[in-house]
């Protein structure tokens, strides 16, 4: 077998600027820029790594490993319905919190 390459990050020509941290959804695969990506230029993604982001409003405690989606709307979520799967709570994140640590697994 021969591997073209090893990585983490994927290429990406976005539509609209991409700002650092923006998530962005390809297919089934929840991703995070790191760096600003200009409307028209390719850039790269992250599919793996653990990153801050936005979570939903939801009265509950999450605990390390509980299964995240992506929300369009809300940010991170639990609710498997219509969203995308992003991957694991990897700190504690008290039902006050308005972002979340999470594990991409791509």
């Amino acid at each position: 077998m021969r591997v073209s390459r090893v990585t983490d990050r994927i290429p990406y020509t976005p539509p609209s600027e991409v700002s650092p941290g923006d998530v962005v959804v390809l297919g089934d695969t929840v991703c995070v820029a790191e760096d600003r990506i200009p409307a028209g230029r390719l850039g790269m993604l992250s599919i793996v790594g653990e990153y801050d982001l936005p979570r939903a409003s939801v009265f509950a405690d999450w605990v390390v490993g509980t299964r995240v989606y992506w929300d369009t709307t809300n940010g991170i979520t639990t609710s498997a319905g219509g969203n995308t799967r992003a991957g694991i709570v990897s700190e504690f994140s008290p039902r006050t919190a308005s972002r979340v640590m999470v594990l991409l697994i791509a």
